[in-house]
This record gives structure tokens, sequence and C-alpha cells, in this order.
């Protein structure tokens, strides 16, 4: 019998961390404490970065629109390009991705780290379930910690974007925001937040789950963690496109 690949093995166990994720969800005791906890720590883990992430991602938005504003004539428009930008995707894909490098990979060298220590068979034999103490808590948590991010994102990006217009492209305060919402409707916000709702919640089981994946040694726990930031990116990625076209459909009606 043909023996089965890393990533055959990656497969089968984040497959089997969403089964048991439900499964335990469903008939386990709800780790309400514990999710509280781990919510706190992803907010405190992940904030810094997050913040770090917003302003570049302000810069860069903010600098494009006024270099090309430039060349076209078009700086009454920098607010507004930059603040749809933003809200419609800038800040879902940053956070996303800063919270899968982050935090996910936390997540999956806290609990391989666990699994080598022996510290989950500790817990088997107390009688305490694995998936109802670590994974739910964490995933929970996550899935509501990332739109918070996301909301966190598109305030430290636009005034960021805001300030340094008036210092590269000399647009004051009133200028900036003159049109800037004008074309920003709930449902862009609502888009964004449930993109980031979806991803929080497969990019953190995925890095649980990847936790689970059976390693001997700290180099097979290092290779395990970059299959977590791998996987994740993709899944994030293909989320975000997948939303998004359907979205678009839906407000423009699919063509005929």
């Amino acid at each position: 019998m043909k023996p089965k690949s890393e990533w055959a093995i990656a497969r089968n166990t984040i497959l089997s961390a969403y089964r048991d994720f439900f499964y335990w969800l469903y008939i386990g005791q709800f780790p309400a404490k514990e999710i509280w906890n781990q919510f706190r720590q992803v907010i405190n883990d992940g904030w810094l970065t997050i913040f770090g992430g917003s302003v570049v991602q302000g810069i860069f938005v903010m600098w494009l629109g006024g270099f090309y504003g430039d060349q076209f004539g078009g700086y009454r428009w920098l607010g507004t390009i930059t603040v749809f930008g933003v809200l419609r995707e800038f800040s879902v894909l940053m956070s996303s991705v800063l919270f899968a490098a982050r935090v996910g990979t936390a997540f999956t060298v806290e609990i391989g780290s666990m699994q080598m220590s022996e510290q989950i068979s500790a817990l088997k034999i107390m009688d305490v379930e694995p998936t109802t103490y670590l994974v739910i808590p964490r995933v929970l948590a996550s899935t509501i910690a990332l739109p918070v991010f996301v909301g966190f994102s598109f305030g430290m990006a636009i005034i960021s974007s805001w300030i340094l217009s008036d210092v590269f492209w000399d647009i004051s305060f009133q200028q900036f925001f003159l049109n800037a919402f004008n074309y920003i409707g709930g449902d862009i916000i609502a888009n964004s937040l449930t993109r980031s709702f979806i991803i929080g919640f497969v990019v953190s089981l995925n890095a649980v789950g990847l936790g689970f994946y059976p390693c001997d040694g700290a180099q097979e726990l290092g290779r395990t963690t970059t299959k977590s930031i791998v996987i994740n990116i993709f899944s994030l990625l293909l989320i975000d496109l997948i939303i998004g076209m359907a979205s678009t459909q839906i407000s423009m009606g699919a063509p005929s």
C-alpha cells in the first residue's frame, strides 16, 4: 500500500478537525468562559500587527490614488478612491493575511507543542475532550475577533491616508472627505465583515486542526507550521474571491 504524502495527511487532519468541531459543538458543553479568555488573548496578540499593517495599507492606497490623480487631474476623488478601496477590499485581505500569519501559526505551534509534550494525552486521561477545551474556544474567539480587526483596520487605514494626503499631495481635510463616502453603502460594509467572519472561522480551524498533525520533533513542527500558513493564505484568497464574485453578481445582476 502506497504511503500517504505529508499533504494528504494534513488534509485528513484538517477534515477530522472540522468533523470533531461540529460534533462536539453540538453535543458538548459550551465553553463560554474559555472563549472569552481566548478572544482577549487573540486581540492582545494581534492588534499591534493589524495596526501596523493598516497604516501601511492606508499610505499605499493613498499614494497610488494621488500618483494617478496627479496625472489625470483626479485629486478631488482621492478620498473616494482610498475609502472605497479600503472598505471594499484592502482591509479584509490585509487583516486576514496578517491574522493567518500571526494568530493562525501561533495556534498551530501551540497545539502542536502540547501534542508533542503529551499534554493532549493527559487531557484525555483526565476525561477532558481536547476539541471542547482547545479547539472550539480558539475557533469561535477568532471568528469574532477577525471582523473586529477588520473594523479597526478600516479606521486606521482611512485616518493614516487622510493625514498623509495633506503631507504628500497638499489635500485638506475638507477635500479628502468631500466625496469620500458617496459610494459607500451598508452592503459594502456587510460584505467585508461577512468575508472576514467566514475567513476567521476557516483560518483558525485549519490552524488548530494542523496542530494535531503527527510531529516527531521541532523540525516536523516547523514544516507543519509552514503548511498552516500556506493552506490558510490559499483558503482566505479563495474565500475572498468566491464571495466577492458572488456578491458582485447579486448586486449587479447575473449576465443573461
